[in-house]
């Protein structure tokens, strides 16, 4: 969504128009800018909305600051978040707290986990960030076995994440 505003903004020369402009303007195959008004509109699902991230992705590759900003903002709303869960589970100020993250923002990698680190670490408290050991449905299905009372073993776990990896190849 974040994108879209910026592509506006760069449209109507409220932002000076960047790679995010043109990066928008082709894979829209936009004759006029506000075309994209339509294009957008009959987009039923989120998930296509949610697609735009990866054109967003694609301009802060290209060196455009108003995308570089966006993931930048993103990082730091999801820190907040992350602040609010340590204070819920009741950690303590000097204990680490192991930390892994997902969700598709999370796909365009160092975009988002450098600043997502750098917001990590200006926080008071410590957090260990690791890399995911399973993909979401892993952690789904882990997490319904302890609902269930019946917590998957490190063996199990450990097969479950060579089957789901497998299946992503």
């Amino acid at each position: 969504m974040q994108g879209l505003n910026v592509f506006t903004r760069m449209s109507d020369g409220r932002l000076p128009r960047g790679p995010l402009y043109a990066v928008f303007k082709e894979a829209f195959d936009l004759g006029a800018d506000l075309d994209l008004c339509a294009k957008v509109m009959n987009a039923h699902d989120r998930g296509s909305i949610a697609a735009l991230s990866r054109l967003v992705a694609r301009a802060a590759h290209d060196g455009d600051v108003s995308a570089i900003r966006i993931f930048n903002d993103a990082a730091r709303e999801l820190v907040v978040v992350v602040e609010a869960v340590r204070q819920a589970l009741e950690f303590e100020p000097d204990e680490p707290v192991p930390l892994s993250y997902s969700g598709g923002v999370f796909n365009v990698g160092a975009l988002i986990l450098g600043p997502f680190q750098r917001h990590l670490e200006a926080q008071a408290g410590s957090y260990r960030l690791q890399a995911p050991i399973v993909m979401p449905s892993g952690g789904a299905a882990i997490y319904a076995a302890r609902l269930a009372t019946q917590p998957l073993s490190v063996a199990a776990i450990g097969r479950l994440r060579s089957c789901l990896f497998a299946m992503s190849v």
